[in-house]
């Protein structure tokens, strides 16, 4: 499956000091999530653009850049996507006691970036998994597998991320 994640309809430029990604988990209408700049308790994490604040491109991924199709193969997939400065990471959200952010929705995603941008070098690669209010021990063992297997990704569990 063809998928251009740099589609612009899917992406927003910010370079804000602190914002959040917001996900309303609104499964009949499947709208992305999006970026938020006033409202902290909607944000399922937030996202601290140290000094000098850079240009940050945030792109949703589930329900924009892919959508659902029930005659295609859908495996499950991350919700956001940043870059900025030679670097990526991919985002998935929670809101949920009972299920934590699933590792598999960044592996599919990060698999399918891969195959759909083969030359693409980044010099810094994350992923991480956030849970609002749901806290989620990663062991080493598990970041470790991670990295092996996701083309170097370093997985992380946190409702904050550092854009340094």
């Amino acid at each position: 499956m063809q998928v251009d994640f740099f589609n612009k309809e899917c992406q927003k430029i910010t370079y804000k000091d602190k914002f959040g990604i917001c996900d309303d988990l609104d499964l009949n209408a499947k709208t992305p999530a999006y970026l938020d700049f006033l409202n902290t308790d909607n944000w399922l994490v937030e996202i601290i653009n140290s000094s000098p604040p850079r240009e940050i491109i945030f792109t949703a991924i589930d329900h924009c850049i892919l959508k659902y199709d029930k005659m295609i193969d859908n495996p499950s997939r991350c919700d956001a996507m940043l870059t900025y400065n030679n670097s990526i990471v991919f985002v998935e959200l929670k809101n949920k006691l009972k299920k934590p952010a699933q590792i598999a929705q960044l592996e599919n995603t990060i698999r399918l970036f891969f195959e759909n941008n083969l030359n693409m070098i980044f010099s810094k690669k994350e992923a991480y998994l956030s849970n609002k209010k749901k806290t989620v021990f990663l062991s080493q063992d598990t970041k470790d597998k991670f990295m092996q297997e996701n083309n170097g990704f370093r997985l992380y569990f946190s409702t904050v991320i550092v854009i340094e």
